[in-house]
């Protein structure tokens, strides 16, 4: 059974990859055609975004926070967002390869409401070559090769700005990363949310603000206690 789908991340420690997948208009309740390559984002095509080790903007040795938003432009579903963090780090996939028209397909199946699916699989490398070769080489990505995988956490809320983001804007959130810098020797403290900060998972992708470093910890044991965001002085 076909059906529209938008998968927001299909991802091992090597590769990101975020689809939307459009059906045509389904007769008596069944969908007779879906594109199933999709129109997909990978940061295949973003050289040192992602991967393994500290030379990555993401290490994915480490945990990471995920962001999709939805953008709308006169009720239809108009345009997409992945922002990938971490620490004061973001890798951005904006999806403007996506054709509008694409994208406006989705908007009934999103209006009628859509299921989180969270699935774990893998076969043969040839079967998983379009997500991660290369930079991946013939490696199985099953039974004892497959490693573990934690995702926790998960949020959904309202944007305070549905409509579509500036084209070429990467981020509507915050000063430009490079306007601040880490201050190492800075004191990590406490924020609490104003506004609607919380709902929007504002502190995910802060960054950089005021004068200010964030960072979302989710409420694990961090450099401020059990606070789910931390902020300190940048330079």
């Amino acid at each position: 059974q076909w059906c529209p789908e938008i998968d927001i991340m299909e991802a091992n420690d090597h590769a990101f990859q975020a689809t939307p997948h459009n059906c045509e208009s389904p007769e008596n309740g069944h969908y007779s055609y879906c594109d199933r390559a999709g129109c997909a984002e990978n940061t295949r095509s973003n050289a040192g975004s992602y991967g393994p080790g500290d030379r990555y903007q993401i290490d994915t040795t480490r945990p990471f926070h995920v962001r999709t938003e939805f953008f709308e432009e006169s009720g239809s579903f108009a345009g997409m967002r992945t922002t990938l963090s971490q620490d004061s780090r973001r890798v951005v996939m904006d999806h403007n390869q996506c054709d509008r028209r694409y994208l406006s397909k989705l908007t009934d199946p999103l209006k009628e409401g859509m299921s989180l699916r969270i699935t774990y699989w893998g076969q043969r490398a040839d079967t998983m070559a379009w997500l991660d070769q290369p930079p991946c080489g013939a490696g199985a990505c099953e039974a004892e090769h497959a490693g573990a995988a934690t995702i926790s956490n998960i949020t959904v809320a309202k944007l305070a700005h549905t409509g579509l983001p500036d084209a070429g804007s990467g981020s509507d959130h915050g000063d430009a990363a490079q306007a601040w810098v880490s201050d190492e020797a800075a004191r990590w403290e406490c924020h609490h949310y104003t506004g609607n900060q919380q709902e929007t998972m504002w502190c995910a992708i802060a960054g950089f603000e005021g004068g200010y470093e964030y960072k979302y910890t989710g409420g694990l044991g961090n450099e401020c206690g059990p606070c789910w965001c931390c902020k300190r002085k940048a330079k």
